[in-house]
């Protein structure tokens, strides 16, 4: 049990840093005054992270973030409830930026605020497979609460698995350069929220790219596609 940790419940830098956890928790992230820190898992700088039926929750800023060409790889895991920084903005369930790449096979992503799964940045690579994304959250005067949210140049390929209850947007494909690939998903009953253009069961704007196989978007509050 990880617990109550200020800047990272697990912190992993630099490319020689190579970490993996088995049936572990980490939660209850505290961040600082001005808000910073308080993530669940942070992997920077070429590192690398491997979890195996671990619960990540109750933190702020990402459950599990990784930044700078580094590595997350997440089987059978729950990342819920992370919260929004204390100053405002956005958060994520797990989020990829700057070239990392992420897989995140057998997983939950539940409750998190603005973001279940979020990748950005050319070179980022987010590969999801039979995971379940549901009910992320709207905060107040931030528009976001995405199931998944890939942009600016990112590139993810989806498959077996499930975007539902969100608020937003289920699946948000962004920006030129982004591409998208979803092979056998369900994207279903994505609220409005706070905006009068959420709702959407999936997005892709802005020179963004989809290819869709196999999938069904239905009983979203402002359409599908």
């Amino acid at each position: 049990l990880v617990e109550g940790n200020g800047q990272a419940g697990v912190f992993a830098l630099g490319d020689q840093a190579s970490v993996s956890a088995e049936g572990a928790v980490v939660r209850g992230g505290n961040p600082t005054a001005a808000g910073d820190g308080g993530g669940g898992v942070v992997v920077e700088d070429q590192a690398a992270f491997a979890a195996t039926d671990c619960l990540v929750e109750d933190n702020f800023h990402a459950g599990m973030s990784a930044a700078e060409a580094s590595q997350i790889e997440l089987q059978n895991c729950a990342i819920r409830q992370t919260k929004a920084p204390p100053g405002g903005g956005q958060a994520a369930g797990a989020g990829g930026w700057s070239g990392s790449t992420l897989v995140v096979k057998g997983s939950l992503l539940d409750q998190n605020s603005s973001n279940g799964l979020f990748a950005s940045g050319n070179g980022t690579v987010m590969t999801v497979a039979a995971s379940l994304v549901r009910n992320t959250v709207q905060e107040p005067g931030i528009d976001a609460g995405f199931g998944m949210n890939f942009q600016d140049g990112s590139q993810a390929v989806v498959s077996g698995s499930v975007a539902e209850g969100n608020t937003h947007t289920g699946i948000a494909v962004l920006d030129s350069g982004t591409v998208a690939q979803l092979e056998d998903c369900v994207v279903s009953g994505t609220l409005p929220g706070q905006s009068e253009w959420g709702g959407k069961g999936v997005e892709v704007s802005s020179g963004a790219a989809l290819e869709m196989q196999r999938s069904l978007v239905v009983g979203n509050t402002r359409g599908g596609l």
